[in-house]
């Protein structure tokens, strides 16, 4: 009896410090928007990134913001879609960014011009290392780590009726290093498997001054070209 006592302060010691985090958050943002209510000089952005490999366009736009607005600074928390639209939800973030297509009912959203492209990273002297891309044929037998969400959702679109074929050896939610000194190759799937990102924010919700002048922006914004090729992001198994 005294143990499950002792468990159950615990469970909601974690509980009350989660919610008490979140009402430190939400009256730091009432604080920032009431200072902001004079003018649109500044203010902080929070922005939540669910597995997010593509930011450079989202880090152009703050700058692009903050050279009009010298006072603006941002916020910026990472997890899981679920974690971060929950926080969204909450009113603890300004925006959300995912990798998957938003709930159009419950969000606004915005598409980046950009895309994820996903591929496998190998060792550079793995027997796949050589190949230009990769499909599902050479995957079969290989031990794969894959994000959870990843896995669940755009490798099973891309395997279709092959996935059972495939193993999930483990899951990871980290940007994993393929620069020329990591010992790491990329190599596209084979077909191509892009991911579209989303930047999105509550419907019916009044955004601060900050958010609203941030959101104006990115809707005068034009699109990529045509002829801009998206890099090759490790989005990967």
């Amino acid at each position: 009896m005294e143990v499950r006592a002792a468990g159950w302060g615990i469970a909601q010691g974690r509980v009350l410090r989660e919610r008490a985090r979140d009402l430190v958050a939400m009256a730091d943002r009432i604080e920032d928007e009431f200072a902001s209510l004079g003018g649109v000089a500044g203010g902080t952005l929070y922005f939540g990134l669910a597995e997010s490999y593509q930011i450079r366009y989202l880090a152009q736009q703050i700058k692009r913001l903050r050279e009009q607005c010298a006072d603006l600074r941002y916020h910026v928390e990472s997890g899981v879609s679920a974690q971060v639209l929950e926080h969204l939800d909450q009113g603890t973030l300004d925006f959300a960014v995912l990798a998957q297509d938003p709930d159009l009912t419950k969000y606004e959203a915005l598409t980046f011009p950009d895309v994820d492209r996903w591929g496998v990273i190998v060792p550079a002297g793995h027997r796949l290392a050589s190949h230009r891309s990769i499909g599902i044929d050479d995957l079969v037998g290989e031990p794969l780590f894959c994000s959870q969400q990843g896995w669940k959702h755009e490798i099973s679109r891309w395997a279709g009726s092959r996935m059972p074929d495939l193993r999930l050896e483990a899951t990871f939610d980290r940007i994993v290093d393929t620069s020329a000194d990591s010992g790491l190759v990329f190599r596209r799937l084979r077909p191509e498997l892009d991911a579209k990102l989303h930047l999105v924010w509550r419907r019916n919700r009044p955004l601060s001054p900050i958010a609203e002048r941030f959101v104006r922006q990115l809707r005068g914004t034009s699109p990529a070209q045509p002829n801009d090729a998206p890099a090759d992001q490790p989005r990967a198994l």
